[in-house]
């Protein structure tokens, strides 16, 4: 069956990047989109095969194609979030990166409203932030820091067997505990006080981390880092050793 466009004006970024992309499938320039005869189902399992190699505008070609089946659909919008959050990676651009993170947090911001109970959700919201906070100078950075970790938490709460969750808590406490003297008195100012973070508490998210997803690269690299932030020469080499040797996801 022939495809037929349908018009999908809030799912269109109108942004240049998109035109050096030879990228089959990926219509959003252009101001249409194609509805084609795949099931929202189906759109969605080939979205998430294009998204474990990496072909993240295609990807996001694909889920578009299925938001505007189930616009209310916040898997669908969580998953069009972290593409546009990958898409950030791969132009040099600041000012395309600033609007990749803008669309991102915008499909975040709508899965969270329409299921706030979601840890998948919830963690979505948190994983975008952080993108977008590495846009930022420092100082935002910090300022952004208190949303991360508030998503991290309630999806968690919802949800704690999430190895990826537990990873990006770790990230958070490894960051927060290696601030330099002046965004650390922002950070007290941020969050009310100089928030209980640490390299050990980042050593032991990230051991739960693994516990969970031993599969995971990015596991095993940061609890080295965190081991060796701690001291732990020996330990830290044994993960970092571990995690390089590791083939990534979708390789």
């Amino acid at each position: 069956m022939a495809c037929e466009p349908l018009s999908v004006p809030e799912a269109r970024p109108v942004i240049p990047f998109f035109r050096s992309l030879s990228l089959a499938g990926f219509v959003l320039v252009s101001g249409s989109l194609p509805l084609c005869a795949r099931s929202t189902g189906e759109s969605i399992a080939r979205g998430d095969d294009l998204d474990r190699r990496h072909r993240h505008a295609e990807a996001a070609g694909v889920y578009l194609e299925a938001i505007a089946r189930a616009p209310e659909n916040p898997e669908i919008l969580r998953r069009l979030a972290l593409q546009y959050a990958e898409l950030i990676g791969e132009t040099s651009d600041p000012t395309v990166k600033k609007q990749l993170g803008a669309k991102a947090l915008d499909f975040a911001e709508t899965a969270r409203r329409i299921a706030p109970e979601n840890a998948k959700v919830r963690l979505t919201m948190a994983i975008v932030c952080g993108r977008i906070a590495l846009l930022e100078p420092p100082a935002r950075q910090v300022e952004m820091s208190r949303r991360i970790k508030e998503e991290v938490d309630a999806s968690l709460a919802l949800d704690p067997d999430n190895s990826e969750a537990w990873y990006l808590l770790g990230r958070w406490n490894y960051e927060m505990a290696s601030l330099n003297p002046f965004l650390r008195g922002l950070a007290r100012v941020v969050f009310g006080k100089l928030p209980d973070a640490s390299h050990a508490k980042a050593g032991g998210c990230f051991e739960k981390a693994i516990f969970l997803g031993p599969s995971r690269l990015p596991n095993h690299i940061e609890l080295g880092l965190a081991y060796a932030a701690m001291g732990k020469k020996a330990e830290a080499r044994v993960q970092l050793n571990k995690g390089l040797a590791m083939t990534p996801l979708g390789k």
